[in-house]
């Protein structure tokens, strides 16, 4: 009878994937939002396997950056690349009910077109609307995009609210949870 039960099955599920990945408990997200993050760690540990899951990959590195939209209560953002990373960071936007009406991409190649039924535009064009929130879908480039991003608003009035993955430095291995 307690399997039945939607939110009970996702505190059982989500207790146990905390244990095997270390994922924090979000207590503040429906018992549907649960299931589904549940659902796609579950993914992850039938796809590469228990111990490939607890390598640093895009979703692990997006963790805290979901994290921190989450708890500033962002509910729209434009994520700036449309590649690989990008992509998942938006996978992972959608599962939290997080819009992401636009993707910034510096690659000509890619305006106009739409990536995961999202629209890439140049940074020129998402300046011109509403207010900037920003967060960065690459892993190899996040310095210079944050830098780019920063410097389209600069002499303007507004600053863009940047949220950024974390790192891990070659030095440390330690994680760097950046956020605006």
């Amino acid at each position: 009878d307690r399997l039945l039960d939607p939110e009970a099955a996702a505190d059982s599920l989500e207790t146990f994937f905390a244990e095997v990945r270390g994922m924090p408990r979000r207590r503040r997200l429906s018992a549907e939002q649960r299931l589904r993050l549940v659902a796609a760690s579950l993914n992850d540990l039938c796809a590469v396997g228990a111990s490939a899951a607890k390598e640093k990959g895009p979703r692990a590195a997006f963790a805290p950056l979901v994290a921190s939209l989450i708890k500033n209560d962002v509910r729209s953002i434009v994520i700036y690349g449309a590649g690989e990373a990008g992509q998942t960071l938006a996978r992972e936007l959608r599962l939290f009910g997080i819009d992401v009406p636009v993707f910034v991409d510096s690659n000509p190649a890619l305006w106009g077109r739409h990536v995961l039924g999202i629209r890439v535009v140049p940074l020129s064009e998402e300046i011109s609307h509403g207010e900037p929130v920003f967060a960065v879908g690459s892993l190899a480039w996040t310095d210079q995009i944050v830098t780019q991003i920063e410097a389209a608003y600069e002499g303007s009035q507004v600053r863009p609210r940047i949220y950024r993955p974390r790192a891990l430095t070659a030095e440390t291995r330690r994680e760097d949870l950046s956020e605006p």
